[in-house]
């Protein structure tokens, strides 16, 4: 089970800076949901991989479960990268960089990011992450 946490941690680092990417400095909204969509299953069959290694296997739901909460790590990894982007491309900025970034910070970033089209991707990242794990 440690090798599908580990591939699945793997394959959601560049769903999460793809996402995050995307979803600030590019600004993309609704394209979150295709993104998500793509990454969740991209996740699903990493953690799939990692547990089986191609081996024939029957569906168990705790593989199932384990590639969606990666893919929520993945998420929440991704609203990272896109609060550092959006601190980082502030064009109105008069205090440094390391003054702009805090937790505090975070968390209100993240909780506008549960109000807008990120948490839509969220869910089908989680579906298709829960869904492609088979």
């Amino acid at each position: 089970m440690s090798r599908a946490v580990l591939f699945g941690l793997g394959a959601s680092i560049p769903v999460a800076l793809v996402f995050g990417i995307l979803a600030d400095p590019f600004g993309l909204s609704w394209g979150l949901v295709v993104v998500g969509l793509i990454g969740g299953f991209v996740i699903g069959a990493a953690v799939v991989q990692g547990a089986y290694n191609g081996r024939f296997h029957l569906v168990v739901p705790r593989v199932r479960w384990l590639a969606a909460l990666v893919a929520v790590i993945a998420w929440l990894a991704a609203t990272l990268v896109a609060y550092v982007g959006s601190q980082l491309f502030y064009q109105a900025a008069t205090s440094p960089l390391a003054d702009r970034l805090s937790i505090g910070g975070f968390f209100d970033y993240l909780n506008g990011a549960v109000f807008s089209p990120s948490i839509l991707g969220l869910a089908v990242m989680a579906f298709m992450a829960w869904r492609g794990a088979r």
